[in-house]
């Protein structure tokens, strides 16, 4: 599978408040990577602060995504601040393949460890896949695709644009891969608004407000409130 092993250089952007530079992450970038998504991403999203995890456990959780997102499959984009180098904003990005069975592919074991261990994590992934039921290769009918997750821009240079263009130099990555399809589930109001900007074609739509878990007949979710409560898959073909 390809894999970003070397950085690429995906452009600039310039706002009246500050320059910045677009490249893919490498796993020499994730200390910076995962500070980042700890500070600004892992104790804010809806769907963990509805089931009151403890934020030592969401820290853990994101910092082995990360890990296992740069080491694995990896199409990550970074924002770079020009004038100081550092890392301002992350879209993570995971290159999938369809498996020999046809099915979608699994968490490597690190991840599979961490499942275990916090078992919130679970009720999450049935939450995720109500979305979508239906296998996403079968369901967009190809063998590969790109998934992005965890978009995560510095408070500092927020309502700068930054966010957009990380979704736009990921087409980009994901086009020099020879991805065509990108899949998104955004679970904030702010990430889905950036998608319908960029013309990003709704599959399914969830109003967790109304959900109820098949396991367990409950809904752990129902304190989300609007406009979080609905979660969306969003897609985009890239080489059409």
């Amino acid at each position: 599978m390809h894999n970003c092993k070397s950085m690429i250089s995906l452009g600039e952007y310039h706002t009246k408040e500050a320059k910045f530079y677009f490249r893919s992450l490498t796993m020499n970038d994730l200390v910076e990577a995962q500070q980042l998504i700890i500070s600004h991403y892992s104790t804010r999203e809806q769907i963990r602060t509805a089931l009151n995890v403890p934020h030592a456990e969401l820290i853990a959780v994101d910092k082995q995504r990360t890990k296992s997102n740069l080491e694995h499959k990896n199409a990550s984009v970074g924002a770079f601040e020009c004038a100081s180098g550092r890392l301002v904003g992350v879209q993570m990005n995971a290159l999938l393949m369809r498996t020999a069975d046809g099915m979608e592919q699994k968490d490597d074991e690190e991840m599979i460890k961490v499942d275990a261990k916090f078992p919130w994590r679970t009720p999450v992934k049935r939450l995720m896949k109500k979305l979508c039921d239906e296998n996403l290769f079968k369901l967009y009918k190809t063998d590969r695709l790109v998934r992005v997750y965890m978009l995560t821009v510095h408070e500092d240079f927020s309502r700068l644009g930054l966010a957009k263009q990380l979704i736009i130099k990921s087409e980009t990555l994901a086009k020099h891969f020879g991805y065509n399809l990108i899949v998104a589930k955004p679970t904030s109001a702010y990430s889905k608004s950036i998608f319908i900007n960029l013309k990003y074609t709704l599959e399914f739509s969830l109003n967790v407000q109304e959900y109820v878990d098949d396991v367990t007949g409950e809904n752990p979710f129902k304190t989300m409130t609007h406009p979080h409560n609905v979660l969306t898959l969003y897609h985009r073909r890239l080489l059409d």
